[in-house]
């Protein structure tokens, strides 16, 4: 089991022993707890940015989960390449399918296939070129 506090017990099991990580390793042993760590801190930070846009524009932030999953998607399409390093340092993917990867997006994006979607408007929230325009208004 996984060394924290919520994990530990006072109950005697006879029939069970449990054996607990020792202290710090779960990124070392788990290498996708990293990612999704930084998927978690990447989804917090787009809803603070989004709130901070609201609250500057003077509009109540309304997240529905439509709104959600077009968060999650532009903070996955920013995670994805924590998420392969990690992949490849558990030698699931071997490094040379890692490098064809590689080369394949950068041809994508030389022949501009490739389309960034930093930003997606969602309901509730303005669009960037609203928040843009009431902030020259002021």
């Amino acid at each position: 089991m996984d060394n924290c506090s919520a994990n530990q017990t006072t109950c005697e099991l006879d029939n069970i022993e449990l054996k607990f990580l020792p202290p710090n390793t779960t990124a070392r042993l788990q290498p996708l707890d990293r990612s999704i760590k930084s998927f978690k801190v990447g989804y917090r930070r787009r809803l603070l940015d989004r709130l901070l846009i609201n609250l500057r524009v003077g509009t109540e932030l309304k997240v529905d989960q439509l709104g959600a999953i077009h968060m999650m998607t532009g903070v996955w399409n920013s995670v994805k390449q924590s998420v392969a390093n990690c992949f490849r340092k558990a030698d699931f993917v071997t490094a040379e399918l890692f490098g064809s990867l590689r080369r394949r997006r950068r041809r994508r994006i030389r022949h501009g296939r490739h389309v960034s979607r930093a930003v997606v408007p969602f309901p509730g929230c303005c669009s960037s070129q609203t928040v843009c325009r009431r902030l020259r208004e002021r």
